[in-house]
Formats: C-alpha cells, sequence, structure tokens
C-alpha cells in the first residue's frame, strides 16, 4: 500500500471512529484513539473497513487502556462507512482483552463473507467467527471453547 493509500485508509478509519456513539469507560473521553491495525476488504458491493484501535491512560501506577476492535462498511458510492461491528474493551494494561484479524473467508454454500478473530485474554483465549448478516450488519455466530496457557 503505498503512503497516500495508507494515510487516505487511516483517515476513514478515523472518521468512522468518530461517528460512534460516546460509550466505555468515561475514564478515556477526550482521549484520542490510535490505529493499531487496519484492513480493507473489497466486497462486490461494498468496501469494508476492519480496525482496532487503542486508547492509553499513562499513569506509572495504574496504567490503563481502552481496545476497539470496529468493523465499518460502505456500499456502492456512498460516502460515509457505517459501523457493522464494535467490540471494546478496557482495563489495566496488562489484563485487558485483545482482539485480532486472522483470515476473511467465503463460504461457497451460503456466499456469506465471515471474519476469523482471536480474543485473547490475559491467560487464554478464543477464535471465533464474525459473518456479514446484510450490508453494515455483522454479528458473532460462533466461538470456541476457552483455551488457556
Amino acid at each position: 500500500m503505498s503512503s497516500a493509500d495508507s494515510a487516505r485508509l487511516v483517515g476513514n478509519i478515523l472518521q468512522a471512529l468518530g461517528s460512534m456513539s460516546s460509550g466505555g469507560d468515561p475514564a478515556f473521553r477526550g482521549i484520542p484513539y490510535f490505529v493499531r491495525k487496519g484492513y480493507r476488504l473489497t466486497l462486490p458491493s461494498s468496501s469494508v473497513l476492519i480496525a482496532e484501535a487503542v486508547r492509553r491512560i499513562n499513569e506509572e501506577a495504574n496504567p490503563r487502556e481502552e481496545h476497539l476492535l470496529l468493523l465499518a462498511e460502505r456500499a456502492g458510492d456512498d460516502m460515509d462507512y457505517r459501523i457493522g461491528f464494535q467490540k471494546r474493551s478496557a482495563g489495566a494494561e496488562e489484563a485487558i482483552e485483545t482482539s485480532e484479524v486472522l483470515a476473511a473467508v467465503r463460504f461457497i454454500a451460503s456466499n456469506r463473507v465471515a471474519l476469523v478473530l482471536t480474543f485473547d485474554y490475559e491467560d487464554g483465549g478464543k477464535v471465533g467467527l464474525l459473518e456479514r448478516v446484510t450490508t453494515s450488519s455483522w454479528r458473532t455466530v460462533w466461538k470456541s471453547a476457552y483455551t488457556d496457557c
């Protein structure tokens, strides 16, 4: 990805973040997000953004983070991305739940698109499947059993 394309992707992600209603831990209000990871997925009828955004409170005695897994989609020629899925977690820096995208897949029988995700906790994790139901509507349809270290 060129630097201009990368900057456009981050700009689109931050714009989608700005369209979200405020929520989560009030201690993080007013602190800007930074995009830790961002992906763009192009489907025949739409464009999908997947991102992990983070904000931090860097207090020496009590460092905290808020992680947001965001999926936003825009159909056709729409200018704005609409939030299709979000998962927010906040807490102590060393004990917070994080998520990562492992793969994007298309199921042949149903022609549905899905993302394979990991949900990592302090001492273990799960693998999950986030499936596209309709444009700008995604839901978790499966999670594995919890595995610990």
